[in-house]
């Protein structure tokens, strides 16, 4: 079997269709099933099972899926090591393109690249604006073009309630309403989230952020947002009078979060699907009253790789894992970094964005610190947003990291800020310290792990970083909390409470120094294990 074998079944995979994987890859679907026989000839055993609708796995199917993905990827990482040891550009550049947009691209810009990069082809296609993203997501691609949804309804979801937004999502995809936005003069739905509702949309569906906290007025203020949805918390009351001033709807669902100038929508699980329709329906048909010379969206995108679960992480871990040695499906790789020092250990990094503080700056300059210092980052939450604008969750914040950090990212094809959703949901990332603990033997106290929140607001934050602190995890706080009119309880929360949980808090309020105590704690706990 070659490699190209290996990609024509993922595709087959993908489309679970033999006729779909064959239109998609341009071959007859005869050649295509003649491959297929190859590989189950090779292996001995059936890899699929033909039926009406399509294809499904069989269990050894399964098990060549797992392997064929890391076998490319492997191949991917050994063309890419061998140029960057010779310092020289080569390799293959694949483009997706929404269809009609590549002819927007200058012809002296291709001419250009292709003079300065000889070695370097370049492959372009042309999909939807959907299957040019998936195209991306499914690793056929490296970078996709596409156009932004200006002449879409655009629905935000903003607050911290999974079930709502998931409801609007699914009900955006539903046929039928997609035709109800057609008949409105619109080409389609687009879901686009602030806040923690942005990272949990973001991490199950991919669907795009849009800001954070500090930025849920300025979606309305692109003039082209038919409806933003709100549940609870960090919801700003000034989004009705802002709301008003455009065709907004300002819809709120919450019974114990209505708010002037709104448009009320009771939400609960017993009617979720009838409402989630209702204000899906409600954006729609508000879409013919956008005003078109009222719209500015500013054309400034930026890349981030998101949505790693635990499963997802060590999904990417076995793919530096070798299978006849090894278990997979562990976090072995991780603690072997750490253990031998390539990797200083981990920093996990919780929202809020604080007015009273510069926005974000603290998140962007404690992240880039870390990296330099070979400590990984995850983030949940606004930080999350914060990382992302800045970059640091695309894989090429590589170039920001120290040595051993760089090495991890480019090996396992990964950035080195890793997303994990919404703040609300500190439980992944809970649940991954206690799977390192677990391989490396020891108690998640003793990890090379800190947490932090160094612009935290909300009243949330407090149980969030009770929580982290009660693990066992050293967490680093940038704005004081409000206890300091007790000498006691701020002893008791930064010393005190360490005979209990063998954690604290640690309150510094100059960012360049919190940095430098959250890496010497670090190295502490390294000293501890004899690491």
């Amino acid at each position: 079997m070659t490699t190209k074998d290996l990609a024509y079944f993922l595709e087959v995979c993908r489309q679970g269709s033999i006729n779909a994987a064959a239109r998609e890859l341009y071959i007859t679907t005869q050649g295509l099933s003649k491959i297929l026989q190859k590989l189950e000839t090779e292996l001995g055993y059936p890899i699929l099972v033909r039926t009406q609708t399509g294809v499904t796995l069989t269990d050894d199917g399964k098990i060549l899926e797992r392997h064929a993905r890391k076998i490319l990827q492997q191949m991917e990482g050994l063309n890419f090591e061998i140029a960057q040891r010779h310092k020289s550009h080569t390799g293959r550049l694949r483009i997706a393109a929404s269809y009609g947009l590549l002819g927007l691209l200058s012809p002296a810009c291709i001419v250009a690249f292709r003079k300065k990069y000889p070695d370097i082809q370049v492959d372009f296609s042309e999909y939807t604006d959907q299957r040019a993203v998936e195209a991306v997501w499914y690793h056929e691609v490296d970078v996709a073009l596409t156009y932004l949804p200006v002449d879409m309804v655009n629905i935000v979801v903003h607050g911290h309630d999974p079930s709502l937004s998931e409801m609007i999502v699914f009900y955006a995809n539903d046929p039928e309403m997609i035709a109800l936005a057609k008949e409105q003069g619109a080409k389609g739905i687009n879901i686009c989230g602030v806040c923690c509702t942005a990272n949990e949309v973001a991490m199950r569906h991919g669907i795009p952020m849009v800001g954070n906290f500090l930025q849920q007025e300025n979606v309305v203020l692109t003039g082209a947002c038919e409806a933003i949805v709100v549940d609870v918390q960090c919801i700003f009351p000034a989004l009705g009078p802002l709301s008003k001033c455009f065709h907004t709807k300002f819809i709120t669902t919450s019974d114990i979060a209505r708010m002037p100038d709104s448009e009320f929508i009771h939400f609960s699980p017993e009617n979720a699907g009838e409402n989630a329709k209702a204000i899906v329906k409600m954006a729609v048909e508000n879409f013919k009253n956008r005003d078109p010379q009222r719209v500015f969206i500013p054309d400034l995108k930026v890349d981030a790789t998101v949505g790693f679960s635990v499963e997802a992480i060590r999904k990417c871990l076995d793919t530096v894992t070798n299978s006849h040695v090894d278990e997979l499906g562990t976090m072995k790789p991780l603690v072997e970094c750490i253990t031998s020092g390539v990797l200083r250990g981990a920093a996990a990094m919780v929202g809020c964005n604080n007015p009273k503080v510069r926005p974000d700056h603290a998140h962007i300059e404690l992240m880039k610190k870390l990296l330099a210092n070979d400590v990984i980052v995850i983030v949940s939450g606004c930080s999350a947003q914060a990382a992302a604008r800045a970059g640091l969750m695309s894989k090429e914040a590589k170039n920001l990291c120290g040595a051993g950090l760089k090495r991890v990212c480019e090996l396992v094809g990964i950035p080195p800020v890793l997303h994990m959703g919404s703040c609300v949901d500190i439980s992944r990332m809970m649940v991954l310290a206690s799977e390192i603990a677990k391989d490396a033997g020891v108690n998640i106290s003793q990890l090379p792990l800190v947490g932090c929140a160094p612009e935290w607001m909300s009243e949330k934050a407090v149980s969030i970083g009770n929580y982290v602190v009660a693990t066992g995890i050293d967490t680093f706080l940038g704005v004081d909390p409000y206890v300091k009119g007790s000498s006691e309880i701020s002893d008791w929360l930064q010393n005190g409470i360490r005979d209990w949980v063998e954690a604290s808090y640690t309150v510094e309020l100059d960012i360049e120094k919190l940095g430098d105590k959250m890496i010497e704690r670090i190295e502490e706990k390294r000293r501890l294990l004899g690491i």
